[in-house]
């Protein structure tokens, strides 16, 4: 199994984040994610609002956006992967999410992992002009015409009832091969995921009884990933135990990669932190190759 890093400063959630997030920025971020490469943790991520609706800023207003920011981090590291943790599919075209993080791939070698979800939040689409209703169906459309176009070496064409495209061609579009879709939401996201997905990352409200229900037997096609969250944040320094049960719960349950925050009150604890984790699971956070 291993580690993806709830990646702090880059989302600030009330009540969730340090202090020392709110005053941070690019310097503290470099160090972050210098630290994790070095560690050999698996993944690092970013999560997306575009634009918080006024009625929903209780639960945070700072996101930043996980293109800029990932090709930034990847200038500054030579082989942590970057896991957008997630997209809302219906806050942009496919073909805009080929290019963008087609061309992303390409730059930062073949490192980007797109977690991808309907985009949760009603009035937050319709700040983007997108209609809530029917996001399921439209999601579906948008899988199947990025899985044509991302990755892509030519023309391609999509005739789908939301997105519909004739010789498209992007340029460029990843690394050399498709970068993983791993879809994100409740448990009805699973039978997306093993559809038109790479992976899955259940939702952090879905309970642990029904993720076992649901991971039970499941017959995984081949390479397909499951990624589930650890919650609530470990304390490596001070509670090795309870975090290396958490971790084997997590991978006892059948992850393939597990979203870790660790319990921290300053930059230099965090990094401490890190360094505790990964010398705590060091079989759980060794390098392995992109799926």
């Amino acid at each position: 199994m291993e580690i993806a890093l709830n990646t702090p400063v880059v989302t600030l959630i009330p009540g969730a984040h340090a202090s020392w997030e709110a005053e941070a920025g690019p310097g503290e971020l470099v160090e972050i994610a210098r630290t994790a490469d070095r560690l050999g943790f698996g993944y690092l991520t970013c999560s997306e609002r575009i634009a918080v609706a006024a009625g929903t800023a209780a639960h945070g207003t700072r996101f930043y956006d996980p293109a800029p920011t990932f090709g930034f981090l990847a200038a500054h590291t030579g082989r942590i992967r970057f896991l957008t943790y997630a997209l809302g599919l219906g806050n942009h075209h496919p073909l805009a999410l080929a290019k963008r993080y087609g061309t992303l791939d390409l730059l930062t070698g073949g490192r980007v992992v797109l977690g991808l979800g309907l985009g949760a939040v009603p009035a937050e689409l319709e700040l983007l002009g997108a209609q809530p209703r029917g996001r399921g169906a439209r999601a579906d459309d948008a899988l199947r015409a990025l899985r044509t176009a991302l990755g892509s070496d030519g023309p391609v064409d999509h005739g789908g009832e939301h997105y519909a495209f004739g010789g498209a061609v992007v340029d460029p579009s990843g690394s050399g091969r498709r970068p993983p879709l791993w879809i994100a939401g409740g448990p009805r996201s699973l039978r997306r995921a093993l559809a038109l997905g790479d992976g899955w990352m259940p939702a952090f409200t879905v309970p642990p009884a029904e993720l076992a229900r649901l991971l039970t037997g499941l017959e995984r096609p081949p390479g397909f990933t499951v990624v589930l969250p650890v919650l609530p944040p470990v304390d490596p320094m001070r509670d090795p135990r309870g975090a290396r049960t958490a971790l084997e719960a997590r991978a006892a349950a059948g992850a393939d990669v597990a979203v870790v925050s660790v319990v921290h009150g300053s930059l230099a604890e965090y990094l401490d932190q890190l360094d505790a984790l990964s010398r705590l699971v060091p079989e759980s956070v060794a390098a392995a190759p992109a799926r």
